[in-house]
């Protein structure tokens, strides 16, 4: 079994360098289900000092933060991410 292409998937450097060097997330479809994988995934990356801004339909808040409906919205309210996770 081979390993991952890194031109594909990036290296452990890479996700280093972009845990190391970011500040603001956006997450896409991030709601208060915590069955969901991006609810779990922005708990870790706030345990990380992240802040992570939900983009959802209902523009709830999740873990603290106000979520909002649209892209649009949260950039022109937070400004804008250093990552958008869809």
């Amino acid at each position: 079994m081979t390993g991952r292409d890194p031109r594909l998937y990036g290296t452990a450097e890479t996700a280093s360098r972009i845990l190391e060097d970011t500040a603001v997330w956006f997450v896409v479809g991030l709601g208060n289900n915590p069955d969901r994988d991006a609810y779990v995934i922005a708990e870790m990356l706030q345990s990380q000092g992240k802040r992570v801004i939900p983009i959802y339909p209902r523009a709830e808040v999740v873990h603290g933060e106000q979520g909002y409906a649209t892209i649009t919205e949260a950039t022109a309210a937070v400004g804008t991410p250093d990552i958008v996770d869809l």
